[in-house]
């Protein structure tokens, strides 16, 4: 009998450590100004800047294909921008999370005005998502609407890492 109680107290415990996230991403408030400071943080850097949302289908694929990837050193080349809200940041956390994505720079929209985040993100954006800049080595940034394709983010960044390497 004890040993029963005893094996059911481990397993209860056990459920509750593997429902439980191992440490809470931080997921920092995008407000005006905030992509000045992505942009000044990853400035020596290629980097891409991808907006999504829970809501957004297209988005977890691409989100699949990101945490693919962006894995280990490569993950500080990555940031991250939900345009939900804050609240929603603990599925936000538990998405990223599920796409092997907890440990890249994450940022949700933090103004109830998205088109104003928008509009000083890219004048020419009205918010179909997923949207992605790739910020190249030689300053260019290059906007795609929709899903990024595989072969279209491996030949970028082949091509960044190719004009780092030059003198």
């Amino acid at each position: 009998m004890i040993a029963r109680l005893r094996h059911a107290a481990t397993m209860a415990c056990l459920g509750m450590a593997l429902s439980a996230p191992l440490a809470a991403q931080e997921i920092k408030p995008f407000e005006s100004g905030s992509l000045e400071k992505i942009v000044t943080a990853h400035k020596s850097r290629p980097f891409v800047l991808a907006f999504w949302s829970l809501a957004c289908p297209p988005c977890r694929d691409e989100l699949a294909l990101l945490g693919d990837v962006f894995q280990g050193e490569s993950a500080r080349d990555l940031v991250l921008v939900s345009t939900d809200t804050p609240e929603e940041s603990a599925a936000i956390a538990t998405v990223l999370a599920q796409r092997r994505l907890a440990v890249v720079e994450a940022w949700v929209f933090a103004d109830a005005f998205t088109e104003r985040l928008r509009y000083g993100i890219d004048r020419q954006w009205q918010g179909e998502l997923p949207r992605t800049y790739l910020y190249g080595v030689d300053g260019k940034i290059q906007a795609v609407s929709g899903k990024l394709s595989p072969q279209q983010l491996r030949q970028w960044i082949k091509r960044q890492t190719a004009s780092a390497k030059r003198p």
